[in-house]
């Protein structure tokens, strides 16, 4: 029992001091390149509206994060607010400004993306978000690339209530 115990606590510090392997020029290059397919599905299905398909990319995991403005979500929480606030609308345009992304390894990289967002709502309202940051965490699966984390913050939000339906 004693040299099992011994083992395990070897084992651990082992792992705990072994470097993450780095990756290759290509490994990376092949990551960044679907992380730039998989981000800009993502933003378009943001985009249209095209909710069903939009959860598609976010976790299933417990324990997924997201953060919008000053709020903070678990999965469950997010999911029902986002239903709420897409419902109501009938197209989003984003303007880009700037993105990038962070490789961390073979199984996640970080999107961080920066620009205009105009969220239209079905009522004739009109928010404008300038500017707008997105940040997400994305975690390759067996089923593919998945959002686990994300945040989104602004400085300036506008309402333009001058087109809405009366």
């Amino acid at each position: 029992m004693k040299t099992s115990i011994i083992i395990f606590y070897m084992l651990v510090f082992v792992n705990a001091c072994t470097k993450p392997k780095t990756l290759t020029k290509a490994e990376e290059e092949a990551i960044l390149k679907e992380a730039q397919q998989v981000s800009a599905e993502m933003l378009n299905k943001l985009e249209t509206n095209d909710t069903a398909a939009l959860f598609t990319i976010f976790s299933q995991k417990p324990g997924s994060t997201f953060i919008l403005g000053d709020q903070v979500y678990n999965q469950d929480e997010f999911k029902q607010m986002a239903r709420g606030f897409l419902g109501n609308l009938d197209k989003q345009k984003l303007e880009k400004s700037s993105q990038s992304f962070t490789v961390l390894d073979n199984n996640t990289f970080i999107l961080n993306w920066k620009g205009l967002n105009k969220a239209y709502q079905k009522s004739g309202v009109v928010i404008i978000w300038d500017p707008i940051v997105l940040s997400y965490i994305f975690q390759k699966d067996e089923v593919g690339w998945k959002i686990i984390y994300g945040h989104e913050g602004w400085v300036n939000m506008k309402v333009d209530s001058s087109m809405v339906k009366k």
